[in-house]
């Protein structure tokens, strides 16, 4: 019963808040709410580059090696996100059904 008796006298006073006021509460709620995100660590965009040059330079250097070689410069990379900006190769295409069907 008080809470809606502190509710309802909330509603009434607030058109008679000061605009500095709303302004200084809506900056701490919206402070309030912003939450750093969580999860992998972003790669800087030199790092990038350097990982793409490096699987085109190395073709049979795979995602395991390239962090080894890194971490020898002092990049200190997961394995992960080697392989996701590693460049993809595409390997020649396999036999389809149509090899044993002559």
């Amino acid at each position: 019963m008080i809470a809606l008796l502190c509710f309802a006298l909330a509603v009434l006073v607030s058109p008679f808040k000061s605009k500095s006021r709303l302004e200084a509460e809506n900056a701490v709620l919206r402070h309030q709410k912003s939450r750093s995100r969580g999860g992998r660590p972003l790669v800087e965009t030199d790092l990038r580059a350097l990982i793409r040059q490096m699987s085109i330079e190395n073709p049979l250097w795979s995602a395991p090696r390239i962090p080894g070689e890194l971490l020898k410069l002092g990049f200190e990379v997961a394995q992960s996100s080697v392989a996701k900006y590693m460049i993809k190769r595409r390997g020649p295409p396999s036999q389809g059904w149509r090899t044993f069907s002559a």
